[in-house]
C-alpha cells in the first residue's frame, strides 16, 4: 500500500473517535441512560476485532501478544471505569500489521469502535485531553509501524 493511502485510511479510521464525540454532543441526554450499552458495544467490537485478527493473521506470537495487550488494557479499564487511551496503540499494531483480505473489515471495526469510545467520553472532564491523546497515539504508531512492517 502506498504512503498516501496509508496515511489517509489511518486518518478516516481515527476519525470515528471525533464522530463519537460529535454523537456525544448531539445526544448528550441520552449517554447516561444508555453508559452500558455504549460499554457493552466497546467490549462486542473489541472481540470481533481479536476474533478477526485470530482469522486473517494466525502468527501465534503476534496473536498472543495482542489478545494478552487488550485484555490487560481491558481488565484496567473495568478497575478504573474510564477509558484507557492504549488500546488506540493496540488498534495501530492491527491496523499496521493487517493483511490485505482484512484491512478493510479491521479497519472499519476500528472505526466503529470510536463511536461509542468518543460518545463516552464526552462525559467525562476534560474530554477534549481525552480525545486527542488516543487520536494522536493512533495516528503516530500507525504512521511509525508502516516503515517497519
Amino acid at each position: 500500500m502506498e504512503l498516501l493511502n496509508y496515511i489517509l485510511a489511518s486518518l478516516i479510521v481515527s476519525l470515528g473517535l471525533i464522530c463519537g464525540v460529535i454523537l456525544g454532543f448531539i445526544a448528550k441526554e441520552e449517554i447516561k441512560p444508555g453508559r452500558k450499552y455504549l460499554i457493552f458495544l466497546q467490549y462486542a467490537i473489541v472481540a470481533v476485532i481479536l476474533v478477526l485478527t485470530v482469522y486473517f493473521r494466525f502468527d501465534i506470537e503476534i496473536v498472543f501478544l495482542l489478545v494478552a495487550g487488550i485484555f490487560f488494557v481491558l481488565y484496567r479499564t473495568r478497575l478504573k471505569k474510564q477509558i484507557m487511551p492504549e488500546i488506540y496503540v493496540l488498534f495501530a499494531v492491527i491496523f499496521a500489521s493487517a493483511k490485505a483480505e482484512s484491512f478493510i473489515v479491521q479497519s472499519s471495526l476500528i472505526f466503529l469502535y470510536g463511536f461509542p469510545t468518543g460518545s463516552l467520553m464526552v462525559m467525562e472532564k476534560n474530554w477534549l485531553k481525552k480525545v486527542l491523546v488516543p487520536f494522536c497515539m493512533f495516528l503516530a504508531v500507525s504512521a511509525a509501524l508502516f516503515f517497519l512492517v
